[in-house]
């Protein structure tokens, strides 16, 4: 039987602190002059790097680092977000197994044995859209990087596209917070090990069929042949799409608990997906830095894991349809949620340390799955829940 690993809180920030030497982790670290082993790590209510540091063990609820003189510290699983070898490797901390210990051992041991890149490429890590470069660096400027692509070409690329630079002597740097560069690194690690080639991904299976949606108790057609709703069914679809809106305000807040396990927010992660439409984004924006940002669903999700505060709670007020649910070409509906999303953390002692209110679009998406009952087929209405938008202030 599969041994869970409890998570356990946040160890006290002045014994890591003063054991570690650490150096706060700002939104672009720069290189080292020589390649080093680097720990990234969650102090109190913010990300620092511990630099000659490498992971040497684990425990089922505690991760075992040793410093370049030899000290060795154990922390719990939460204040570590991600290492990086000398070697120019690197390990996220949410990819390791949380079910199973020997598992996690075996991805660590594969991380700390392995070697050097021997492609002789940097890599490049895009932003937007997320991608790898293969790469040869010509000239490292504050701003903009000159490079040889693999064919050869030369090309230039402002250093604010990119989230991190992997160097090929092992080296690295990141252009963005290591929150926000964690989860990424993870998603591209396997396009990284192709060479900066994107790998082809295997068209997924269509979800299942929501038994819980919605039954039509009149089946009308317009002039096309496509099935309409009624008024009264499209009042039910609306209200259940609030219900959708609110489940996965419940998911934000399980997966922010730092008193729930990892199991528990896999399983929050994946419920909230299911939510919706397999493209769907959403914006994101701050009191610092008002312009949003666009990213998946699932990004979003994880790095909302990854955040350092001790607490965090996210509600929606003064939600309602803004554009009803209206009936497009291809015979699906479409309207428009909108309300004020409230994001509140807490640091250590339960005091605020930051808060914000914005205002969000959810678009919402009604369209016609195929159910099966005693082997006969009929079509059902589904829904879900598309991008989620910033309001622009009037």
């Amino acid at each position: 039987m599969k041994k869970t690993l409890p998570i356990l809180c946040i160890q006290s920030v002045f014994t890591i602190a003063y054991w570690l030497l650490a150096n706060p982790a700002s939104a672009q670290t720069q290189p080292k002059e020589v390649p080093q082993d680097v720990v990234y790590l969650f102090l109190g209510d913010q990300v620092q790097e511990a630099l000659d540091t490498r992971i040497e063990g684990l425990t089922a609820d505690k991760i075992m680092l040793r410093s370049g003189k030899g000290n060795v510290k154990s922390l719990s699983w939460t204040s570590v977000l991600m290492a990086f070898s000398r070697q120019g490797n690197f390990l996220v901390i949410s990819e390791l197994s949380t079910t199973d210990l020997d598992s996690a051992k075996r991805q660590l041991k594969a991380f700390t044995d392995a070697p050097l890149r021997s492609d002789g490429n940097d890599y490049l890590i895009v932003a937007k859209p997320l991608s790898v470069s293969a790469a040869r660096i010509v000239v490292d400027n504050a701003n903009v990087l000159n490079y040889k692509t693999i064919e050869g070409n030369s090309a230039s690329i402002n250093k604010n596209e990119l989230l991190a630079i992997l160097y090929r002597d092992g080296r690295h740097k990141l252009l963005k917070s290591p929150i926000e560069v964690a989860p990424y690194l993870a998603e591209i690690r396997p396009d990284i090990k192709n060479g900066g080639k994107p790998i082809a991904k295997a068209t997924p299976l269509p979800p299942p069929v929501d038994t819980t949606s919605v039954v039509a108790e009149k089946v009308l057609e317009n002039k096309e042949g496509q099935m309409v709703l009624t008024n009264e069914e499209k009042e039910k679809y609306q209200e259940s799409s609030l219900h959708r809106l609110d489940d996965f305000i419940v998911a934000i807040n399980t997966i922010t608990d730092k008193n729930r396990s990892e199991d528990e927010k896999d399983r929050a992660i994946n419920d909230a997906l299911r939510l919706f439409t397999k493209e769907a984004t959403i914006q994101v924006n701050s009191v610092k830095n008002k312009n949003p940002r666009t990213l998946s669903i699932k990004n979003y999700l994880t790095q909302l894991r990854l955040l350092p505060y001790k607490r965090t709670t996210v509600d929606w007020v003064k939600v309602h349809f803004i554009e009803n649910l209206t009936q497009t070409g291809d015979g699906s509906y479409e309207g428009v949620i909108t309300g004020e999303q409230l994001f509140t953390a807490e640091g250590t002692g339960g005091k605020i340390v930051y808060s914000d209110a914005t205002k969000k679009d959810v678009r919402v998406k009604l369209d016609q799955r195929p159910k099966i009952v005693n082997g006969k087929t009929s079509m059902k209405w589904h829904i879900l829940l598309g991008n989620i938008s910033v309001k622009s202030e009037e």
